[in-house]
């Protein structure tokens, strides 16, 4: 989905992934649900600020750590994800998820 804008995210999550700073002791997080993967702590929101934005918006941010478990797991992204990784990238390349993913990549 992209809004108005253009952008993939929403105004109120660009603000969030925005203000997420790269913490080299961030501690590693199962994620059952809804990411069935693990996440580090900085690269999510706290969760009052994700109870602060609809389930739709949440999904944006859910969608980008799919991709990246896809990445990980050395699957060929389609070029609807793959569009999607690129877009999250440029609206937000310094959310710590991405120095991670690059790793990996």
């Amino acid at each position: 989905m992209l809004y108005p804008d253009g952008n993939m995210f929403s105004e109120r999550v660009l603000g969030l992934l925005r203000n997420l700073r790269f913490d080299p002791d961030a501690e590693r997080t199962i994620s059952w649900l809804p990411l069935g993967s693990i996440f580090w702590q900085d690269e999510m929101p706290t969760l009052k600020e994700l109870f602060d934005v609809s389930q739709g918006e949440q999904y944006e941010m859910w969608r980008i750590f799919a991709i990246r478990l896809k990445i990980w797991d050395g699957e060929v992204l389609s070029s609807e994800n793959q569009r999607v990784w690129e877009a999250a990238r440029a609206e937000v390349p310094d959310w710590p998820l991405f120095p991670e993913a690059g790793a990996v990549t």
